[in-house]
């Protein structure tokens, strides 16, 4: 019995990942400070917007991608459903995020955490 759980566990985290791989853009900073993405673009989460400008650190969720801007300030794009697409409102002084699930994390220089 207790091999069936593991199994199934097994497989159930193996799904989540492959999901994960599968609707998380792949999204990475270039040598020349602009954000690339590519691969599933159904939420427009691969296709970086034109007006970005340099950045210094990306990240991407499922279904929207992130970019940390040299004003340390943060842009979002793609799926916006649960508002994880949305940066909140005043949010500045950025210096690390992260893209999860359906939401997005801010960490600012003051040591706030900001969820999104």
């Amino acid at each position: 019995m207790k091999t069936r759980i593991y199994a199934m566990f097994s497989l159930m985290c193996t799904m989540a990942l492959l999901l994960a791989a599968v609707l998380a853009p792949p999204v990475a900073l270039a040598k020349d400070g602009t954000a690339v993405a590519w691969g599933w673009n159904v939420y427009g989460q691969a296709t970086v917007p034109p007006d970005l400008g340099l950045v210094k650190a990306v990240s991407g969720g499922v279904g929207h991608s992130l970019a940390l801007m040299h004003d340390d300030t943060v842009a979002a794009w793609g799926y916006n459903d649960e508002g994880q697409g949305k940066v909140p409102a005043g949010l500045v002084d950025v210096k690390a995020l992260a893209g999860g699930g359906v939401h997005m994390m801010a960490l600012t220089t003051v040591g706030a955490v900001v969820a999104g």
